[in-house]
């Protein structure tokens, strides 16, 4: 199911939800400058925040775009396992690590920052994810999290704490090649199995740069 024909199947509070959503990450940019800058008028901008759903999807998308905000819509998916197109949009890294399942421990305390969608790290919006590694392997609904929180959202995805930190290696180490910043083993270490991430670091090695993967194990190891 593509976005579009899923967002049309998608009840008034979806919409509600996602206008909610587009607002608060709107922040301090002025209605006028993002309604320009979208190629909409003024009058739908304010429909969209509202959740109007008589609102082209398009003007969504470009709403959403204009803001870097396109994986919102990855919001809509029904799950992983069920849908052929793998979210590549989710909660990872720093912000997903601070997330726990119920009955689990969160691997870091940053759960503060949560409830500013400001302050998330995306998978695709920033953090450089390895889906095209793991597709939806290790992916949860962490919605109720989320919403306990005070983020109401219809649907988010979160990647474990261990493709958590697969992923903030993959970023750091394989694609941007520099240290990783402000996390250190000792830090997550009694809650992440860092055997599992190491045996996927081994396991991906031929799709990984010798650097890259050299890099990963010498920093779980140190």
């Amino acid at each position: 199911m593509n976005a579009a024909v899923a967002l049309k199947e998608i009840s008034q509070p979806f919409y509600e939800d996602l206008g909610r959503s587009i607002a608060l990450a709107r922040g301090t940019v002025s209605g006028r400058e993002l309604s320009d800058c979208a190629g909409i008028s003024r009058r739908t901008l304010t429909k969209i925040e509202k959740g109007d759903p008589s609102v082209a999807f398009g003007s969504y998308c470009a709403v959403a775009q204009t803001l870097g905000l396109q994986w919102l819509f990855d919001l809509i998916m029904a799950t992983p396992a069920s849908n052929s197109l793998v979210p590549q949009h989710y909660l990872t890294g720093a912000s997903a690590l601070s997330l726990a399942k119920e009955g689990e421990m969160p691997a870091l305390w940053y759960s503060s920052s949560l409830s500013n969608p400001g302050c998330w790290q995306i998978a695709g919006a920033g953090i450089d994810g390895a889906s095209h590694l793991l597709g939806a392997h290790e992916l949860w609904d962490a919605t109720d999290e989320i919403t306990s929180l005070g983020v109401k959202v219809a649907r988010i995805w979160s990647a474990t704490h261990e493709r958590a930190l697969f992923d903030l290696m993959y970023h750091f180490f394989e694609v941007r090649q520099k240290p990783m910043p402000n996390i250190q083993v000792s830090d997550i270490d009694d809650v992440v199995d860092m055997g599992k991430v190491q045996q996927w670091v081994k396991g991906f090695r031929p799709f990984l740069s010798a650097t890259g993967a050299g890099s990963m194990l010498q920093w779980m190891n140190h």
